[in-house]
Order: structure tokens, then C-alpha cells, then sequence
């Protein structure tokens, strides 16, 4: 329960990090690049909408994967996915004009991904890994007497979470670098990522004791 509660607040920050600072940085930087405020929205909107594209999908396969392994198990392997997506943010250096990774053709119209569609994609993944597994460890771990308050305790940790996001990730996205708070969220995941693995290898070794 006491990593669910922790897990309550990564996953929270997750979700606030792309709303509060995602559209944010790539408007910033399409404006800083001489774009118009117009199209630096409609820039920033559209990684935006790839973020969630990929997060629907996501949706659909964490919930298949949750039931089929054990939920610390699942809770870890997609806390890493995560943390992956947020400190890949960090390496592009210029999410405007960023190197392409694939191109094709379609109906005689070339397409071009680049680090950045990879980064939004594995963004949308990750959060929604990272959230859908938190609930459901919550789920499970919480008892049946006394289920709503455990899951309210839930709730009030990750207001914490999107409040630390805010706070400090702003900080650091003024006085760092509009990449920061990402970095920041990516290894909180890491941290929940290892906590996991020992709450799992701490339970095996006591039940082969």
C-alpha cells in the first residue's frame, strides 16, 4: 500500500508534467524560432495530440499486460517505460527541427518522423502506463474494509504529486531548462522503478524463508 501511495504521486506528476509544460516548451521554442503565435500553437498542439494518439492505445495494452503478471511487477516494468520517454525529452535538442528518424511515402506524399513524433509517442505510452498502474496496485492492495479511504489516501498523494510538479518543475523550467522538469519526473519513475524491484525481491526471499 505504502508504494501504491508513492506510485500515486509519480504517476500524478506524470500526467501533470505533459499538461502544464509539454505544449508549453514547444510554443516557446517555435516563438523563440520566429514562428507565429498561430503556427507555434498549432505546432505545440500537434505533438500534443500525438502524446494522447499513442496514450489511448496504451490504455488497451497496460490493461491487458495488469492482468497477466503480478501488479508490483507491472507497476515496475511501466514505471521504466516511462522514465524512459521523460529523460529521451532531454537529448532533442531542437524539438522544432529535430533530426528525422523514419521517412516513407504514402499515396506519393513523403512523411517524415522525427525525434520528437519518437518522443511524443513514447511520452503518451509512458504516462498512461505509469497512471493505469498505479491505480490498479491501489486496487488491489487496498482492503475491502475501509477501501474508500485507502483510495482517498490515494487521491490526496497524488494532488501532492501534480503540486510538486508544479512547484519545483516550474522552478526549474524558468532557471534551467525547458527540458528539466521532464528529466526530473524521469527519475522519480527511475526511483519508483527500483523501489518496485526490491519490494518484489524483498517478497520472494520471504516466502523462501
Amino acid at each position: 500500500m505504502a508504494l501504491a501511495y508513492v506510485a500515486g504521486v509519480v504517476s500524478r506528476g506524470d500526467l501533470s508534467v505533459v499538461s502544464t509544460f509539454f505544449s508549453l516548451w514547444l510554443f516557446n521554442e517555435a516563438s523563440t524560432q520566429g514562428l507565429s503565435p498561430g503556427a507555434a500553437f498549432k505546432l505545440s498542439t500537434g505533438f500534443y495530440i500525438t502524446v494522447q494518439a499513442f496514450a489511448i492505445p496504451g490504455a488497451i495494452l497496460i490493461n491487458f499486460f495488469i492482468d497477466r503478471v503480478d501488479r508490483v511487477m507491472a507497476l515496475a516494468i511501466a514505471m521504466f517505460i516511462a522514465a524512459g520517454g521523460y529523460l529521451y525529452l532531454g537529448y532533442v535538442e531542437d524539438p522544432i527541427n529535430a533530426q528525422t528518424v523514419i521517412g516513407f511515402s504514402i499515396f506519393n506524399t513523403q512523411i517524415s518522423l522525427t525525434q520528437m513524433h519518437l518522443g511524443a509517442a513514447w511520452l503518451g505510452l509512458g504516462e498512461i502506463f505509469a497512471n493505469i498502474s498505479a491505480i490498479s496496485l491501489i486496487g488491489s492492495a487496498a482492503p475491502v474494509k475501509g477501501r474508500g479511504a485507502v483510495i482517498g489516501g490515494f487521491s490526496f498523494f497524488g494532488a501532492i504529486g501534480i503540486l510538486l510538479v508544479a512547484m519545483i518543475g516550474g522552478y526549474l523550467f524558468d532557471n534551467v531548462s525547458p527540458t528539466a522538469p521532464f528529466t526530473m519526473v524521469g527519475f522519480a519513475n527511475i526511483s519508483l522503478f527500483l523501489l518496485a524491484l526490491f519490494l518484489l525481491f524483498f517478497e520472494r526471499r520471504k516466502k523462501h524463508s
